[in-house]
């Protein structure tokens, strides 16, 4: 008898616990589906779009990008699984009022969001690092103010018209609707991109062989970010313990620069080729390095070659020219195992918040620029050789500082580009970190790095036999001396020059002369003697674009002075990415 009780009681709880799941899922299924959907866009549709879209802009692969976001994509599901189960017991037990009222809450949230970040991101500020002025967009907060108090106040209407019970079944029904669709647009973009590939080569620069020399003979390239020539001088002459330091440089204040931007200025100064839209960035980039006439003459006079440049662009095997790389070819599978989750991921929240969040507080999300660095993501300990170059300039003044100097026979190439008087600009001239910069700022932040670059040199008896270029990559917008970027530093030493006082040359050079230059510089040349072929007059081009389009370059002349922006007119030619 009492077995045959146990298992009527067995029965009847199985029964019992069959109905509270049916009745659990009844009641939840929406608010699940609505989790879901909601994590997969921010962290797995969102993520692997971006990346497929940009596939070249990425170090890393999208197999090492789907592990990361995946995991995330799990952890904050979980989690949010947790507080709807909360929630859901918390309620009374017979009235479940409040769990769809929080139903319909959460859809609110997800829809808004979802419209926020795929169709109103036409707007969406610059991420170059530059400081973000948000209150430039005051009409894009009244948009975003708009979409929310239409989404509100639909969703109220609809409550009241097909009652709450229902709505909170229908809402799961539309973020099932979405969530097809956001499948469907994730697979087509997927099928249509090559970016499946593991990526054969990257080009990571790394510390190694910053403070090593020749006793003989040395070739270097100092590069400081976004300074505009005459901004530049203006600022040196003011600084009373620093204004002599270039006096041995022949200094050319008419130089034009190609390019406005450091992704298509860099590989012209180091390949004298003009990027004109051809290809994607890095992959034109690869292919103008492999053939670089300056790589080709170092390499032709026995140098060294090193390349410290954050966003050096050269993902080839042939890149195992440049000295200094990361081992990528026998040390592939270490840079993944050193990825930190919880560095990338921040990155990566950074980039959904900035995207998915109303216009009016997308501001706290925090983010500066969309680069997903190495140095940024792997884990690391104190600076060494094997670090990954850091281009900022208070890093590069310790690592100056820190490495020791060594003096090889063999003949060094250098290429070093620094964050310069780029925003942001959250140093002073001592390298310490301030919260309201400005350009002059950066410009103090730039004399003082060159000006501990040549003392290093100085004082290990290196100055005397390098060739020394101090120039910049592209100018800067407002600087107070220019209104326009193509006006770029650009100064000359050659080896064995010395002056009682800064040399000027009114040439009106562009950066595609810069070939010829570096040879006549290795021919024993002097830097007044340099660019002696152009003549007082002539026509030089600029390509006009913005920093988010890049998608059509606009062909500009002038036959006047670099910094004459108002003079410089269009030819008529615009160059489309047509790739």
């Amino acid at each position: 008898m009492n077995i045959e009780l146990n298992i009527v009681d067995d029965i009847i709880k199985r029964v019992q616990g069959s109905i509270y799941m049916k009745k659990y899922l009844k009641d939840t299924w929406s608010m699940y589906l609505i989790i879901f959907v909601l994590c997969f866009m921010l962290f797995l549709y969102e993520p692997l779009l971006m990346y497929m879209s940009n596939v070249s802009d990425f170090w890393f692969s999208i197999s090492t990008l789907f592990k990361m976001t995946s995991l995330l994509f799990i952890v904050i599901f979980i989690i949010m699984s947790v507080v709807l189960n909360a929630i859901y017991f918390l309620s009374k037990k017979n009235d479940k009022k409040t769990f769809k009222i929080m139903t319909i809450i959460a859809f609110v949230v997800f829809f808004s969001c979802y419209v926020q970040g795929n169709y109103l991101v036409g707007n969406l500020p610059v991420l170059d690092g530059s400081k973000i002025i948000w209150s430039d967009y005051k009409v894009d907060w009244i948009i975003s103010i708009v979409l929310w108090i239409i989404v509100i106040g639909g969703t109220i209407f609809a409550v009241k018209k097909f009652t709450l019970n229902k709505m909170s079944k229908y809402v799961g029904f539309i973020s099932l609707a979405i969530f097809l669709m956001l499948t469907v647009s994730l697979l087509t973009t997927y099928l249509t991109t090559e970016c499946v590939e593991e990526k054969e080569f990257l080009s990571l620069p790394t510390y190694k062989n910053i403070n090593k020399y020749s006793k003989d003979k040395n070739f270097v390239i100092f590069l400081l970010d976004c300074v505009d020539s005459r901004s530049f001088i203006v600022r040196l002459n003011k600084d009373i313990e620093n204004k002599d330091m270039l006096k041995d440089f022949t200094y050319y204040p008419d130089t034009m620069s190609v390019h406005g931007y450091t992704d298509e200025s860099v590989p012209l100064i180091l390949s004298g080729k003009v990027y004109q839209n051809e290809k994607p960035i890095k992959d034109w980039a690869t292919e103008m390095y492999k053939d670089s006439p300056l790589f080709k003459l170092m390499e032709d006079n026995n140098y060294e070659l090193n390349v410290y440049d954050e966003y050096f662009f050269y993902n080839d095997l042939s890149a195992e020219r440049i000295s200094n790389l990361y081992d990528y070819k026998n040390n592939k599978e270490k840079v993944y195992e050193n990825l930190s989750k919880f560095k990338f991921w921040k990155q990566e929240v950074k980039y959904i918040l900035f995207r998915y969040l109303p216009s009016f507080i997308k501001k706290y999300s925090f983010i500066e620029t969309m680069y997903f660095r190495p140095r940024d993501l792997v884990n690391r300990d104190d600076l060494t050789e094997k670090s990954f170059f850091v281009f900022s300039n208070d890093s590069n003044y310790k690592a100056f500082k820190q490495f020791e100097v060594k003096l090889e026979d063999k003949k060094n190439f250098k290429f070093i580009h620094l964050h310069g008087a780029h925003e942001p600009w959250n140093l002073d001239k001592k390298f310490n970190k301030i919260k309201k910069g400005t350009y002059d700022t950066g410009l103090d932040s730039s004399i003082a790095i060159t000006y501990e670059y040549l003392k290093l040199l100085k004082d290990n008896n290196i100055y005397d036999n390098t060739n020394l270029i101090i120039m910049a990559d592209h100018g800067f917008l407002k600087s107070g001396y220019s209104d326009g970027r193509q006006n770029p530093l650009f100064l000359v030493k050659a080896a064995n020059e010395k002056h009682d006082k800064m040399q000027v040359s009114n040439k009106p050079i562009s950066f595609v002369d810069l070939d010829g230059m570096y040879k006549d510089l290795m021919d024993g040349k002097k830097s007044k003697d340099l660019f002696i072929n152009i003549p007082d007059k002539r026509t030089r081009r600029f390509l006009k674009y913005t920093f988010n389009n890049k998608n059509v370059m606009t062909e500009y002349e002038t036959k006047d002075k670099a910094w004459e922006t108002s003079k410089m007119y269009k030819t008529g030619k615009k160059f489309s990415k047509s790739w």
